[in-house]
C-alpha cells in the first residue's frame, strides 16, 4: 500500500489540477480523487484525505498558473524517485484521466502532461493513453497498441472490452531470473464496453471506466468464461487463442496405493499451454503422486490422461519429447562447472546437433536464466556451496529446458530457498509459461506475490482428495466462505492486492476444540466433505461455454 507521505504528495498534484477547474468540473475531479482513495489506495474511510484535498485545492485556487506548474514540477520530481511499481502506474493513470477530455491549454491537462513526462511516459505513449481515455472504441479502431476483445458469440470470452497495452510506459518492473530488474509488463489498461458485466477478482467493473491490470489478475464475464493475463497478452500480440499447441486433460483420474484407500480421487481437468498451474496440499495429500500421474510415469487405476486428445497410456509415443520433469533433489555433478553441467546434459539429449549449436544453446540458456556470470564456477556440494541455492535450482531447471519440453513438471521448486530466491525461481517458471509452455509446479508455503504469478491453483487434501481448482485469487475467499468464516470477500486487500495463502491450510485443517478450548486431533471438516463441497462448487459454476 502507498505510504502516507507519498499519498499526500499525490493528493497535492490532484489539488493543483483541480485548482484550475470550477463548478461541475471541480466536483467531478473531487469524485475521481475519492474513487482513487477507495478503489486504488484501499481506504475505507477517506474523510481525512479528501478534506486535505479540498483544503489544498482552495489554497491554490487563486495562485498563478506559472507558480502552480512550478510547484507541481517540484512535487513530481520527488515522486519520480519514491513512487514505484503499481502505485506509480495507478497515480499516473488518474492524473491523466482527470485531464483527458480537457483542452490542451487547460491548466489541469498541462500539469498532467508535465507529470507524465517526469514519470517517464514517452510522448507517443502519452498520446495513446489520452486517446484511449477519451474514446477507447475510436482508439482501438485506429490500431496501434489498442484493440477490442470479446463481445461475439464465437469468441471464448463474451465480455466486450477495449484494451491498451504499452510495453514501455513507466511500468512496474518484473524480477528477472538473474535477480536484476528485468522485462516489464508495461501499462495494461482495459475499459469494459456494452451491457454485459465484467468482473475483476469478484468485483464488477464500471462500464466505460478505465481500469489498470497487474500480473495475476483474472477477468470473468457473466457466463463464467475467464480471461487470464497470458491470454490477453497473446491476443494483443496477435496470438491464435483458439489454436493451443498443447492441451493436457484428465477425465475422472483415480489411483490407489496397494492395500490403501489413499492415492488420488476423481480428478478431471483441462489445461493448455501458456499457463502456470500451482499444486498445493499438506503432507500426505498426494502432490508428488499427482505429478507422477500427470507426466505419465504412474498409470491411473481408472480414467484417462489425454494429450491433445490422445490417451497417453494407450499411445505413449505421443508424449515423447513433450514432457520435462524437474525433481526436488539436485541432479548436478558437484565437480563440474555450471557450464559443463548444462553442456554435457545437452550433449546427451541433443547428440544429433552440431557441436557449435550445442555450445551456443548452452550459453544462450545460461544468459536467459541469469547464470552467465557463474558459468565458470564449480557447482560444489549442498554443504560446500560455490553457487547459491537459488542458482542451483535454476541450473536444475536448465537441465530440462535445454531439451525444450512443451509441458514442464516441477516438484517443490522453492523448497529450502529464501523468499527472494523463491520469487526468482517462480518468476523463471512464469516466463517459461509465457513463452508457450504448460508448467505444473508443486509449491509449499508460497508468498502472496508467488501465488499471484500462477494462472491456476489446485489444492489437494489428505488422502489425495481434490478440494479446489480455479484462480489462486479466489481460493482464500472460497475456503473462508465454506469454512464459515466472516468477510470472505475481503480475502484480497483492495489496496495492494495481497492475500494470505497461509490461511488456506489453517482453514482446511482446522481442529475441533475440547471443553477447555484446546485443539483436538479431530478436524472440523473432513477431506471427503471438502471434496463434496468442491464437486458442488464445480457443478454450480456457470458453464464456460456461453449460450448460443
Amino acid at each position: 500500500m502507498i505510504e502516507e507521505r507519498l499519498l499526500n504528495a499525490v493528493l497535492h498534484i490532484f489539488a493543483l489540477q483541480a485548482a484550475g477547474l470550477e463548478g461541475a468540473e471541480r466536483a467531478a475531479a473531487r469524485q475521481r480523487v475519492l474513487t482513487y482513495l477507495h478503489a486504488s489506495v484501499g481506504l475505507v474511510n477517506a474523510d481525512t484525505y479528501i478534506d486535505l484535498f479540498d483544503e489544498l485545492t482552495e489554497v491554490h485556487a487563486g495562485t498563478g498558473e506559472s507558480a502552480i506548474l512550478a510547484q507541481a514540477a517540484g512535487i513530481t520530481e520527488r515522486l519520480n524517485t519514491l513512487l514505484l511499481g503499481y502505485d506509480r502506474q495507478v497515480a499516473l493513470l488518474r492524473f491523466l484521466e482527470l485531464a483527458a477530455n480537457l483542452p490542451e491549454v487547460a491548466l489541469p491537462r498541462r500539469i498532467a502532461l508535465q507529470v507524465a513526462s517526469t514519470l517517464g511516459l514517452s510522448p507517443r505513449s502519452l498520446e495513446e493513453v489520452l486517446a484511449f481515455l477519451a474514446d477507447p472504441v475510436r482508439s482501438a479502431r485506429s490500431g496501434g497498441h489498442c484493440l477490442l476483445l470479446g463481445g461475439e458469440p464465437d469468441t471464448p470470452f463474451r465480455g466486450r472490452l477495449a484494451v491498451l497495452h504499452l510495453p514501455d510506459a513507466g511500468a512496474a518492473p518484473v524480477a528477472a531470473a538473474g535477480g536484476t530488474t528485468g522485462a516489464s509488463m508495461g501499462l495494461l489498461l482495459i475499459t469494459p464496453l456494452g451491457a454485459d458485466s465484467i468482473h475483476l477478482e469478484g468485483r464488477a467493473l464500471g462500464q466505460g471506466a478505465c481500469h489498470l491490470l497487474r500480473p495475476g489478475q483474472v477477468l470473468r464475464d457473466r457466463w463464467g468464461n475467464e480471461l487470464y493475463l497470458a491470454q490477453l497478452m497473446a491476443a494483443i500480440a496477435g496470438g491464435a487463442e483458439t489454436a493451443p499447441r498443447v492441451v493436457l486433460s484428465g477425465e475422472h483420474l483415480e489411483f490407489r496405493f496397494p492395500g490403501s484407500k489413499d492415492g488420488l480421487h476423481d480428478l478431471s481437468f483441462s489445461e493448455r499451454d501458456g499457463r502456470l498451474v500451482a499444486i498445493m496440499g499438506g503432507s500426505g495429500a498426494g502432490k508428488s503422486t499427482l505429478l507422477g500421474l500427470l507426466n505419465g510415469t504412474i498409470p491411473p487405476r481408472s480414467g484417462q490422461l489425454l494429450l491433445n486428445g490422445h490417451d497417453l497410456h494407450a499411445e505413449p509415443s505421443v508424449a515423447r519429447g513433450v514432457f520435462g520433469f524437474i525433481p526436488q533433489d539436485d541432479l548436478l555433478f558437484e565437480d563440474l562447472t555450471v557450464f559443463d553441467n548444462l553442456y554435457y546434459a545437452a550433449r546427451l539429449c541433443l547428440a544429433h546437433r552440431p557441436e557449435e549449436e550445442i555450445v551456443q544453446r548452452v550459453h544462450a540458456l545460461l544468459a536467459e536464466l541469469g547464470q552467465a556470470a557463474t558459468a565458470g564456477l564449480k557447482v560444489g556440494s549442498p554443504l560446500q556451496k560455490t553457487i547459491s541455492g537459488g542458482q542451483r535450482k535454476r541450473l536444475n531447471i536448465a537441465l530440462e529446458l535445454i531439451r525444450e519440453p512443451t509441458v514442464l513438471f516441477v516438484d517443490e521448486p522453492t523448497s529450502g530457498l529464501s523468499s527472494a530466491d523463491s520469487e526468482l525461481v517462480m518468476s523463471l517458471l512464469k516466463q517459461q509459461a509465457a513463452s508457450g509452455r504448460l508448467v505444473f509446479a508443486v509449491i509449499h508455503q508460497p508468498s502472496s506475490k508467488i501465488l499471484r504469478m500462477c494462472d491456476a491453483l489446485w489444492v489437494l487434501d489428505q488422502g489425495g482428495w481434490p478440494i479446489f481448482r480455479g484462480s489462486p485469487l479466489e481460493a482464500v475467499a472460497y475456503f473462508r466462505s465454506r469454512g464459515g468464516l466472516p468477510d470472505a470477500e475481503a480475502a484480497i486487500c483492495p489496496g495492494c492486492g495481497s492475500l494470505n495463502p497461509e490461511q488456506l491450510f489453517d482453514i482446511i485443517e482446522a481442529r475441533l476444540l475440547d471443553q477447555a478450548g484446546n485443539p483436538t486431533d479431530e478436524r472440523k471438516i473432513a477431506p471427503l466433505t471438502w471434496f463434496r463441497w468442491y464437486q458442488d462448487y464445480e457443478a454450480a459454476r456457470p458453464s464456460p461455454s456461453p449460450p448460443r
